[in-house]
């Protein structure tokens, strides 16, 4: 065994400030108004070159984005009045059409029938 002298620091000790729980000078703070005074030309640069994208993207893809749209013509048959009936409901009227149609209408693009027809293996095989 050598006889080697170690030397022993003393423990540092803490400032008063640290024992006490208090942490001076690593809190760092950030003043607002000096990040805008310092940046400014930047962020007013980034608001101009935003504006200017966000105008030229709106007329790019006003042109060339595509946008779908459908046309149907169906004919609207006289139907019974009820189960009972022999004859035909009276559809003479430009009213009672027009209820009809509406009425056809709204049936047929209801979710519950476009998610049914959706599912179709016909319609997804679909070629345009």
């Amino acid at each position: 065994m050598s006889s080697a002298s170690i030397d022993r620091q003393s423990p540092r000790t803490l400032p008063d400030a640290s024992r006490s729980g208090r942490l001076t000078g690593f809190t760092p703070s950030i003043d607002p108004l000096r990040v805008l005074r310092r940046h400014w030309l930047w962020i007013a640069l980034s608001a101009v070159f935003g504006a200017v994208l966000g105008t030229a993207s709106f007329f790019v893809f006003g042109k060339v984005y595509q946008l779908y749209s459908a046309q149907v013509m169906f004919e609207v048959m006289p139907g019974l009045a009820n189960s009972k009936d022999m004859g035909n409901v009276d559809t003479t009227t430009d009213e009672l059409i027009f209820r009809i149609a509406q009425t056809e209408t709204y049936m047929l693009t209801s979710r519950v029938v476009l998610e049914a027809a959706v599912k179709k293996p016909e319609i997804k095989q679909t070629e345009w």
